[in-house]
């Protein structure tokens, strides 16, 4: 099994562009013959959550965890087909003040570090040359 810890450049971007107080990403992957998985999660802290891009459209988004999972099978050496889910629990930010909300018809801060689209759940077929 393998532990990673991350806070890369790019997420220490986001951290400092809208005002996050942390992000941090914890994947711990595992590889059986034929099998590999991984399980991460990622915490995002407060934000500055901004509407529009308007300054005076500005409101404070609480701190959110989400969970990524993924599990392939090797077929053979060049084909791999995986079940895997980001944001597994279709965790949200808050919504935005109804007020806010009728200007535009946004529901959430489009400057929500974990986006507003909640889960997204595929199915991928790898095939290698």
């Amino acid at each position: 099994m393998m532990i990673t810890l991350a806070v890369d450049n790019g997420r220490q971007g986001k951290v400092d562009q809208l005002g996050l107080e942390c992000v941090v990403g914890v994947t711990l992957t595992q590889q059986w013959q034929d099998i590999d998985m991984f399980v991460r999660s990622n915490y995002y802290g407060s934000f500055q959550g901004v509407h529009a891009d308007d300054p005076d459209l500005t409101g404070k988004g609480s701190s959110k965890v989400t969970f990524d999972v993924e599990l392939a099978y090797h077929w053979n050496d060049s084909f791999t087909v995986a079940v895997g889910a980001q944001n597994l629990f279709d965790t949200k930010p808050e919504r935005l003040p109804q007020w806010m909300s009728d200007i535009l018809g946004a529901k959430y801060f489009e400057t929500s570090p974990m986006g507003i689209n909640g889960g997204y759940y595929y199915l991928k077929g790898v095939y290698r040359f």
